[in-house]
């Protein structure tokens, strides 16, 4: 499987009734009850995890490059008083002031040129004392030779994270299905990280 191969509209469809991910779901409590519940999800996809903040009465700025991942996601949301949605590509967002930032396997997808600003601004919108989490793919990935990708070691990662307390930083690697059956070698990082 390659990025060229993959069909978002098929992934939609694939996960549209998965639960949240498991590193969103730790993340969140990771969340101190003093700071507001506002939340960004980058890369929001069929919407499971920004419809669950919606349920635990969160603020949800929802960013996804996609119009037909943000017409799924009006579809599934009755009550959108709380829900900001962004079709955007990252690099032209400005993100709002948050406790909670999840990018579910959504920031690799961001053009090396531009990474580096898009992970500048992102974790400058998070408060004191709030939560990053979700995942970064690592130098080994399958992908790996897509320039339109970023990829990164543990020591850069680690780097990207010296505004944070690490509470998780897991690395896979090996051959393993998609959302969507295919199979490919990943090569990722778990984190879940409190800033500073």
């Amino acid at each position: 499987m390659t990025t060229e191969d993959f069909d978002w509209d098929q992934f939609y469809t694939a996960t549209r009734h998965r639960q949240p991910r498991e590193i969103f779901t730790e993340g969140l409590a990771y969340v101190p009850d003093h700071l507001p519940r506002e939340a960004i999800e980058v890369g929001f996809g069929a919407g499971n995890e920004v419809i669950k903040l919606l349920e635990l009465q969160w603020q949800v700025m929802a960013i996804d490059a996609e119009e037909h991942a943000a017409e799924i996601l009006r579809s599934r949301v009755a009550d959108q008083s709380r829900l900001m949605i962004v079709v955007s590509r990252y690099e032209d967002v400005t993100f709002q002031e948050c406790s909670f930032v999840h990018a579910g396997f959504s920031l690799p997808f961001c053009q090396p040129a531009v990474f580096p600003q898009v992970w500048s601004s992102l974790t400058k919108s998070i408060r004191s004392d709030g939560i990053f989490c979700g995942q970064l793919f690592g130098v080994e990935d399958a992908w790996k030779n897509n320039v339109k990708m970023n990829f990164h070691s543990k020591p850069q990662v680690e780097k990207l994270l010296e505004n944070f307390d690490i509470i998780k930083l897991d690395e896979t690697k090996g051959r393993q299905k998609s959302a969507t059956g295919g199979e490919k070698y990943w090569h990722f990082f778990n984190i879940i990280a409190k800033k500073h």
